[in-house]
């Protein structure tokens, strides 16, 4: 009986050490990567696995982030980043999209459903960075300056690489269109 308790709870904690390394790893890959990949978890994905489809694409930047952090340690660059993009993915996760890539200071969100929460998240994206503006002025930090661009179009998302280190990317010239589009705002300055 003992030794089947101890069994017992050996297996209880590598079940709990397996739900946690899953955890982990679905903080890296997206959980829609897998849904549009038609897969079931983390384990089926292989390179060179694809799809392509039609969907809207967001680039969020912070305009002036180099600036913004001249004078700071590289803890402060990175407590700031992480501020700010903490503020946003759950906003684009609350309007049906995902991240696919961090850009260091901005990021390439996938709305694959739903053009019209695109640009609902757009703007939140704007409010929330409105409001951290004033926060951040009030603590003596320079003007926070974003950028944001929209575009509906078609995309190849899909992992690259072999068996033993693989990366999701996205081929499509959509993806220039919308960093273009998004740097334009540097140029209307709005």
């Amino acid at each position: 009986a003992r030794q089947q308790e101890k069994s017992h709870k050996s297996i209880i904690r590598l079940s709990d050490s397996l739900t946690q390394a899953n955890k982990s790893y679905s903080r890296f890959v997206p959980k829609q990567l897998l849904v549009l990949l038609n897969k079931k978890s983390l384990v089926d994905i292989k390179p060179g696995d694809w799809i392509s489809k039609k969907v809207t694409l967001l680039c969020f930047d912070i305009k002036n982030f180099s600036h913004l952090n001249e004078d700071s340690s590289p803890k402060e660059i990175f407590t700031l980043l992480n501020m700010i993009l903490g503020k946003i993915s759950p906003i684009v996760r609350e309007e049906g999209g995902f991240i696919e890539k961090y850009l260091g200071d901005g990021i390439i969100a996938l709305f694959p459903e739903n053009n019209d929460k695109a640009a609902l998240c757009a703007l939140k994206i704007h409010k929330e960075m409105i409001r951290l503006r004033s926060e951040l002025e009030k603590q003596g930090k320079p003007t926070l300056k974003i950028g944001i661009g929209l575009h509906y179009g078609t995309v190849v998302l899909g992992t690259v690489g072999d068996d033993e280190r693989m990366n999701e990317i996205i081929v499509s010239p959509d993806i220039d269109t919308v960093i273009t589009m998004e740097s334009l705002t540097k140029t209307f300055d709005k």
